[in-house]
């Protein structure tokens, strides 16, 4: 059901501009709110879907570092249940995760942390690791449905 919901949101245009409109609009009002701490790490790799790749191994690298003793990590994860880690856990698409990205200084993932939102702030650091190749489209350069995937699978073509 949820995936449904997401991918009906993602792929109607009108839904779409309603959930980016009310949805800015709240993390503006949020970030009026919300103070920026430096040594606030926000850690998330492949949407919240995994604890690994490059956000992994800076997170494993950094939380044995006497550099980063007095700094704060979070990881977002979507079922932050199946992880668990000695940092702070928040829930992907929850307030407490849009509280989490807004206060961080320092944003560590290898795709994308803001959702189609607009979360990232002037004095906010993100390093993205991107997985993968370089030449493919991501995040904001996606066009509504224009993956092969979702072109054949209207057409009935069997991938």
């Amino acid at each position: 059901m949820q995936k449904k919901l997401i991918s009906f949101v993602k792929y109607n245009k009108f839904v779409l501009s309603l959930y980016r409109f009310f949805g800015n609009m709240l993390v503006g009002l949020i970030a009026l709110f919300t103070i920026i701490r430096k040594k606030r790490i926000l850690f998330m790799s492949f949407g919240g879907q995994k604890y690994d790749d490059s956000p992994r191994v800076l997170y494993e690298k950094m939380k044995n570092d006497p550099f980063f003793k007095d700094y704060e990590f979070i990881w977002a994860f979507r079922e932050p249940s199946k992880f668990q880690l000695d940092c702070n856990v928040v829930k992907a698409d929850t307030f407490k995760f849009y509280k989490a990205a807004l206060s961080s200084g320092m944003w560590i993932t290898n795709s994308s942390v803001e959702r189609g939102l607009k979360l990232r702030r002037k004095k906010i650091i993100e390093i993205n690791s991107w997985h993968g190749t370089p030449l493919k489209k991501m995040g904001n350069d996606i066009q509504e449905n224009h993956s092969f995937r979702n072109k054949n699978k209207k057409k009935g073509v069997r991938i």
